[in-house]
């Protein structure tokens, strides 16, 4: 198991439900804290923000990067055809197994 494409597979989901508009709090929180009047695709993350927040807006910048755009990212997330948007959270396996 990789564990870090496992930390961007989940950041990315993360990524996905302030799209998506979720109802949860935490997403709720993020839009008035963080993105009171600009996209998440355009904010610039801060010195003062959160290393996790910063984080989602590396994985951000990544996205972007390989999809060639906001609206190409939002359709490649959508058809999960990118092992990076890969939103399958199962149960890891132990160590060494197959």
């Amino acid at each position: 198991m990789d564990i870090w494409k496992w930390n961007v597979a989940l950041l990315t989901r993360a990524i996905w439900h302030l799209y998506r508009e979720s109802d949860t709090i935490w997403v709720q929180f993020v839009k008035q804290y963080y993105l009171k009047t600009i996209s998440f695709w355009d904010y610039l993350p801060r010195d003062r923000d959160s290393f996790l927040f910063k984080r989602l807006c590396s994985i951000r910048n990544q996205l972007l990067s390989h999809f060639g755009g906001v609206e190409s990212t939002i359709a490649g997330m959508m058809m999960r055809r990118s092992s990076i948007c890969s939103f399958h959270a199962h149960s890891p396996r132990p160590y060494g197994a197959p």
